[in-house]
C-alpha cells in the first residue's frame, strides 16, 4: 500500500497540470456568493453553518494552492463542498438558494476548473 500511496502521490501531481485561471475566478465569486447565502439563511444550524465555512476555505486553499495540494485534495474539497451544499439544501427553509448552487455552480465550474480535464469530467460525471 505505500508503493500505491506514493505512485498516487506522484501522478497526483504531474508537471503540467493547472488551474484554468477564468474557472477560478468563477469558483471563487460562487464561493463568496455561499457565504452571502449562508448569513442570509437563517434556518440553517450553527454546526452545519460552521461547517460550510471550513469547507469553503478547505476548497480555496486547495485551488489557491493548487501545485502543492494537488488534483485529488481539490476534488475531495469539492466533493466536500457538494456535500455541505447538499446538507443546506435539506435543512433550509429555503431550499431553491441552495439548488441553485447545487445545479449551477459547481458541475460547471468543476468541470472547466482544470485546463486538461477529461479525468475531473468523467469523476463529476459519477456524482
Amino acid at each position: 500500500m505505500d508503493v500505491l500511496d506514493l505512485l498516487a502521490d506522484a501522478l497526483d501531481h504531474l508537471p503540467g497540470q493547472q488551474l484554468d485561471r477564468t474557472a477560478v475566478q468563477v469558483l471563487h465569486s460562487r464561493l463568496a456568493a455561499v457565504l452571502v447565502a449562508l448569513e442570509e439563511d437563517d434556518s440553517l444550524d450553527e454546526r452545519l453553518r460552521a461547517h460550510i465555512r471550513r469547507t469553503v476555505s478547505t476548497l480555496r486553499t486547495c485551488v489557491d494552492e493548487f501545485e502543492i495540494q494537488g488534483e485529488s485534495k481539490t476534488m475531495e474539497a469539492l466533493d466536500a463542498m457538494w456535500a455541505a451544499v447538499l446538507a443546506a439544501e435539506a435543512q433550509s427553509a429555503t431550499p431553491n438558494r441552495w439548488t441553485e448552487f447545487r445545479d449551477k455552480f459547481f458541475i460547471p465550474t468543476a468541470a472547466g476548473l482544470l485546463a486538461n480535464a477529461p479525468g475531473l469530467v468523467m469523476q463529476l460525471g459519477q456524482l
